[in-house]
């Protein structure tokens, strides 16, 4: 993208400020992982930024979990702005009764970076780093999870069409005409169904 993406312009506000404002009302506190600290002073949030630089998005997890005052915390990327609320709903009942909550994405692929830990699942994550390992899938492994007595529950939403990461210029400008059209807004509000489930694994 070549800039912050949580900084881009979107309807009046940011990327961050869009993301914050959906999930605000089932927050105790909303916490930014980054480390431009100067960079969101204006959101008034709590700017953490990773213990170790160049570890990639599981450092930021470990460094938002060593942070976090409670003992679930529910991740969701700055480049999302689109989310329901009734996936927050679910993402939130799911991480109650799990160290690990993932969604699902529309093929049936757990989504690592839009989900709940919880801090028990911190050692887990630190060995994980120490061995070199930076992909936050590898934290459902059934050996890893068994070794930490950790539990995952994989989350199904009906619709997983509004979820998609802004990572290029094209996906920003095609983001920015579809929320002038609405539809993507309207498959968001859509997809407030009851039809959710949530598929246990122990």
């Amino acid at each position: 993208m070549g800039r912050d993406k949580g900084l881009l312009p979107l309807g009046g506000k940011c990327m961050i400020e869009a993301v914050a404002e959906r999930l605000s009302p089932y927050a105790d506190e909303l916490i930014i992982g980054s480390n431009d600290a100067a960079a969101y002073a204006f959101t008034g949030f709590r700017v953490v930024p990773d213990l170790e630089r160049g570890h990639g998005p599981m450092m930021g997890v470990l460094s938002c979990l060593e942070a976090a005052r409670n003992g679930s915390v529910l991740f969701a990327p700055c480049d999302v702005p689109v989310i329901p609320d009734a996936f927050v709903r679910l993402m939130l009942e799911t991480a109650m009764d799990a160290d690990i909550a993932m969604p699902l994405d529309e093929l049936g692929r757990p989504e690592p970076l839009l989900a709940a830990y919880s801090r028990r699942t911190i050692p887990a994550i630190r060995r994980l780093l120490e061995g070199g390992v930076r992909r936050m899938a590898a934290l459902m492994g059934d050996d890893l999870r068994s070794e930490y007595g950790l539990t995952l529950s994989l989350a199904r939403y009906p619709d997983m069409g509004w979820y998609r990461n802004v990572n290029t210029m094209a996906d920003y400008e095609s983001l920015l005409a579809e929320l002038a059209g609405a539809p993507a807004v309207e498959r968001a509000e859509l997809a407030e169904a009851p039809a959710m489930e949530r598929a246990e694994r122990p």
